[in-house]
C-alpha cells in the first residue's frame, strides 16, 4: 500500500529525506488519525528522524511540534491513541427575548467500530459549549480536553457512562468495551427551558441526565472519537432521517 511505498522510499533514498518539508510531515502524522497507531506510520516517522545514521533535527522538531502539541516529550512514557472531535455548523442557546427554539434533538448512527491498538477505542457524543470547550489531539487526562466530557464545558455519553468535568457516572451496566457497536444509535436531547440534557440508546431513554448547568455561551452537537470509528450526525429531513424521536 501507500505506506509500504513511502517506507521503502525513505529507507532506501537519503535524498528523499532532504526533500521532506514541514507540510509533508503534517500529512504523515495525519495518517495516525486515519489508521491509528499503525507500526508502519511510526516506522516512517523514525526514518524521518534519523537518515543514514545521522539525526535530522529539523524533522525531529517538526514531529514533536505537530504530534505532541503543548506537551513535554520527556514526560511521555507511552504513545496513546489520538482522539479528534468534530461538530456541525450548528449553534443553539438561551437568549432573552429571542424566538430561538428551546428544545433540540439529534442522533448519531454508528457505522463502524474497530480496535486499532491495545487501548479501548474512544467514543463519546453530546453537547459542547463555546464558553470553553476547546479539545486538541493528544490532550487526555490531566493534559486538558481530549474529548466530550473532559472539561466543564461539555456533556457526553459513551454508551454506558455520562461524562463531564473529566468524571464519569455509570448509567448503563456494561461489561463490554467499547460500549458501542456497529448499528447502534445514540440520541441527544437538549431542553434549554429547564435546562436539562438527556440521552437515548437505541431509542431507550437512559436513566441519567445533566441538569441545571450554566447557560452562558452557545451549545453545539459534538462527537469525539479515536481512529477506526465511523459515525454520522442525523438531524432529520435532508440532513439525515431520524431513526427515533425523544
Amino acid at each position: 500500500g501507500m505506506m509500504d511505498v513511502l517506507y521503502c522510499v525513505l529507507n532506501d533514498s537519503p535524498e528523499a529525506l532532504n526533500m521532506m518539508q514541514e507540510e509533508h510531515i503534517r500529512v504523515i502524522i495525519s495518517l495516525l488519525e486515519k489508521f491509528g497507531r499503525d507500526p508502519k506510520v511510526l516506522d516512517i516517522l523514525c526514518n524521518l528522524c534519523k537518515g543514514s545514521g545521522v539525526a535530522v533535527r529539523s524533522s525531529q522538531n517538526n514531529i514533536v511540534d505537530f504530534l505532541l502539541p503543548g506537551k513535554n516529550l520527556l514526560l511521555h512514557s507511552a504513545v496513546v491513541d489520538q482522539v479528534a472531535s468534530s461538530r456541525p455548523n450548528i449553534f443553539v442557546g438561551s437568549v432573552a427575548g429571542s424566538a430561538l427554539y428551546s428544545k433540540w434533538y439529534f442522533e448519531v448512527a454508528i457505522d463502524h467500530v474497530e480496535q486499532q491498538s491495545s487501548m479501548t477505542p474512544h467514543f463519546r457524543v453530546g453537547w459542547g459549549n463555546t464558553s470553553g470547550y476547546i479539545p486538541y489531539p493528544g490532550g487526555g487526562e490531566k493534559w486538558g480536553g481530549n474529548g466530550v466530557g473532559d472539561d466543564l464545558y461539555s456533556y457526553g455519553f459513551d454508551g454506558a457512562y455520562l461524562w463531564t468535568g473529566g468524571r464519569s457516572t455509570m448509567v448503563i451496566p456494561s461489561v463490554n468495551e467499547p460500549h458501542i457497536k456497529k448499528g447502534d444509535n445514540i440520541g441527544c436531547a437538549l431542553d434549554l427551558s429547564v435546562p436539562i440534557i438527556t440521552f437515548f440508546y437505541n431509542g431507550m431513554k437512559i436513566p441519567g441526565y445533566f441538569r441545571n448547568f450554566n447557560l452562558d455561551g452557545m451549545f453545539f452537537p459534538v462527537i469525539s472519537a479515536s481512529a477506526k470509528i465511523s459515525c454520522r450526525f442525523l438531524f432529520g429531513g435532508e440532513h439525515g432521517r431520524l431513526k427515533y424521536s425523544p
